[in-house]
């Protein structure tokens, strides 16, 4: 894959790749600090549909990082997708973004209605600490653990995802090397084939920005987007894993609920990434819903 540049303004540069054919589309990475690359097992799901754009945010891969710290949160990030699809002289654009990526994704569509065609959020966090908090995610997150118990990696990839929210994990020089012990509990069944080929996939080509992957809420991450969730008036489908344990159906359910007109879909026996573990369903819900009543934003 050839990764391209772009230049902008202000002595500024953004990398990314394109993936498909087709009508023109944003991916939006997960992470915080995800490189962009990680979702291109995503987009070849969907790639005689689309042509994805797979742009690295702000401090990732080898895109400028913001003067502004605060231009890492949820908002931010959205105005900057917007000015980079500009520089490209893409119109309207279909938005597609999972996990983190998913909640800029439905930023974008909040602030940027006129160059969103439709808004597609994969797994997506609802930004919501009250949800995060709640019993519903709890149980979510606690399930994960009580599924996998009987597994060899269970005790490394449980280490691995809770030293991600240490205040240090983001200065470690094999922070990439330590996170990748997490990605099992990403999939249902870690155990399949096309799961393993992912897992060695992530692992091989995860690169951390280093600085929007360690910012807290405290640095605008939240950013007010539950409340812009209501001001949505693109087409949105809202898909999620029936046991992602980060960003399951608690989230799901909530973001539908808020969006005017969404759709929700939860994919059964799956995780956090629909387009690894069902691959098949996940582009037949996707390419039926655009293509039922949703071809485009009014």
């Amino acid at each position: 894959m050839t990764t391209e540049i772009l230049a902008l303004d202000g002595d500024r540069q953004v990398t990314y790749e394109i993936v498909g054919q087709g009508e023109p589309a944003l991916w939006f990475e997960g992470g915080p600090g995800f490189n962009a690359a990680l979702g291109r097992g995503d987009c070849e799901v969907l790639a005689d549909r689309f042509r994805c754009y797979l742009i690295d945010a702000p401090g990732t891969g080898g895109t400028t990082a913001p003067a502004d710290k605060r231009a890492y949160g949820a908002k931010g990030t959205a105005a900057f997708y917007e000015e980079v699809r500009g520089a490209l002289g893409l119109g309207p654009v279909t938005l597609l973004g999972h996990s983190w990526g998913g909640t800029v994704c439905l930023a974008y569509a909040a602030l940027f209605p006129e160059s969103s065609r439709r808004c597609i959020a994969i797994d997506a966090w609802a930004a919501c600490r009250e949800i995060d908090e709640g019993p519903e995610a709890q149980a979510e997150m606690a399930a994960v653990f009580t599924r996998h118990a009987a597994e060899p990696w269970l005790p490394a990839a449980k280490e691995a995802f809770e030293a991600a929210f240490t205040p240090d994990f983001f200065d470690l020089e094999d922070a990439e090397a330590v996170w990748s012990r997490a990605w099992p509990l990403y999939f249902v069944h870690p155990e399949r084939p096309l799961a393993r080929q992912h897992i060695a996939r992530l692992t091989r080509d995860l690169r951390f920005g280093r600085e929007p992957s360690r910012l807290g809420d405290e640095s605008g991450y939240l950013d007010d987007l539950f409340v812009l969730l209501p001001s949505i008036r693109v087409p949105t489908l809202v898909v999620v894993g029936d046991l992602d344990f980060i960003c399951g159906p608690s989230n799901a359910r909530e973001i539908a609920r808020r969006v005017p007109g969404s759709e929700l879909v939860i994919v059964p026996d799956c995780g956090h990434i629909p387009a690894y573990e069902e691959p098949a369903e996940f582009r037949r819900i996707v390419f039926e819903w655009c293509d039922q009543g949703h071809p485009s934003s009014p």
